[in-house]
Order: structure tokens, then sequence, then C-alpha cells
């Protein structure tokens, strides 16, 4: 058979496979390089050759370094202050989840950034009474354009770096996209507030969400006792989050006042 007819039907057989979902992303993906080893279509080396590819390591390893913020807490310190600063407010809860998701995917992988914070946008969806539609779009493209602003920001960046190193010119320094990705971030921050987000559809509300999703299910009271050992613990030292991993979506005092976590 001509390579280029196995090659195109190796990508179709990929393609479907990738829609169908039924077989996980990965396990597709190791299917797909034994099949274009098998068939002759790439050598043994050129076919693991990513596994030892630099610029997937990296990526690799910023994917644990997101999942070790996250464990550690300290996912949640930010956003306390993110909540405490959007409180009820919509413009301030966007601004807030724009601002810190974009300069976080400039650290990080911003697909990571995007995973770990999705709770918290929906937590303060829940607080500020808005829609979550009108607030993980603008997280999405935050994440992207904050992705612009270093070398790690986003898998392109470092994939582009090793091709550019591999043609003989050398890769590019940590720093090099962040006058071009600055622009790009700032221009992003300005018309997402001012104008884009009128254009994003306000979909249903997050109680509605709840009920479609049956998270009520997994959405509970804790009642502390004036004798319990959490009494004068901080929220996030607490075993409630450092044992049980519970994420505290709010806060009643015994007068029924509510407070953010």
């Amino acid at each position: 058979m001509d390579p280029i007819v196995t090659v195109l039907l190796i990508v179709g057989f990929t393609v479907v496979m990738f829609i169908w979902e039924k077989v996980p992303i990965d396990v597709t993906s190791l299917i797909v390089m034994a099949l274009l080893i098998l068939s002759g279509s790439v050598t043994m080396k050129e076919g693991i050759s990513g596994f030892s590819n630099e610029a997937v390591i990296t990526i690799l390893f910023l994917y644990l370094l997101g999942a070790g913020l996250e464990k550690t807490g300290a996912v949640n310190v930010i956003g306390r202050y993110m909540l405490r600063f959007a409180g009820r407010g919509k413009r301030r809860g966007l601004l807030a989840i724009m601002v810190v998701s974009g300069l976080l995917s400039g650290l990080l992988n911003n697909t990571a950034v995007v995973m770990i914070f999705i709770p918290v946008v929906f937590r303060i969806a829940r607080f500020s009474k808005e829609s979550p539609s009108k607030l993980l779009m603008p997280l999405s493209f935050a994440s992207i354009a904050g992705g612009t602003l270093t070398l790690i920001g986003t898998s392109t960046n470092i994939l582009v770096s090793g091709i550019s190193e591999d043609a003989g010119y050398g890769r590019f320094g940590m720093f090099e996209f962040t006058m071009i990705g600055g622009f790009l971030f700032v221009s992003f921050l300005l018309y997402m507030f001012f104008f884009g987000v009128r254009l994003i559809p306000r979909r249903r509300s997050t109680d509605s969400l709840a009920d479609s999703y049956d998270l009520k299910d997994f959405i509970t009271e804790v009642v502390i006792t004036p004798d319990s050992p959490l009494v004068g613990k901080r929220l996030y030292n607490s075993s409630l989050t450092t044992d049980l991993e519970l994420d505290i979506i709010e806060i009643k005092d015994r007068k029924g006042i509510t407070w953010l976590p």
C-alpha cells in the first residue's frame, strides 16, 4: 500500500477515535504510535523520540507543578483572596479571574491553570450570582493570552523553541515572548472587560447546573460544635481540607451570616 494512503488512513482512524471518545486520548495516541511504527511510516527511533523530547518532559513537569500547587492548598489561598476581592461584584470577579489566571499561565502551563481554577470560578459565580458561562470563557481566553508571556506559558511556545534549536537557530529565552505577549495580554483584558463579556451568552445559573448534574448529592453541610477540635484553627489548615480534601463553598456563623471562605 502507498505510504501516503497508509498515513491518511491512520490519521482518519485517529480523528474517529478522538471524536468517539470511548477510548482515552492517551491510549489512542499510543495505538497510533504503534500503527505508524508497524506500518513502516516511521522508524522505531522516530516513533518513541517524543518520550525523550525535552519539550514534552518540560510540559509534563509543569503539569506536576500545577498539581502540587493544588494539593498543597496554594490554589485555595489564592482563590480565597480572589473571592475577597470579588465579593458579590460581577465585574470585580471577572477582573480577578482574568488577571490572576493570565499571570499564572505565564509561570505554569495554561491548560493546568484552567483545570485548577475551575472550582474557584464556580465559587465566584455562586457568590456574585453570575452565570458560570460568563466567567469560564474569560478564564479560558485569559489563560491562552497569559500563556504568551513566557516560554513555558504554553505548550506551543516550548515546542517551537525545541524546533528552533533542532534547526540550528538556538532556543528562545524565558522572557523573549514577554514584549509581544504582554501587549496581547493587556489588549485582551481591555477588550474582554469592556466589550467581549457582553457577547458571551448568560446560560443557566449555578443552582440549575447543580440540579442538572446532580451536584447536590455531593454537597453537604458540616456543623462545627463548640467542643470540636476544629475550633480556633484556620480553615485551610484543618482536617476538612487537608485530610478530607473538601472544597469549602461558604461559611455561616451562628447568626446566619454567610462569609466567604
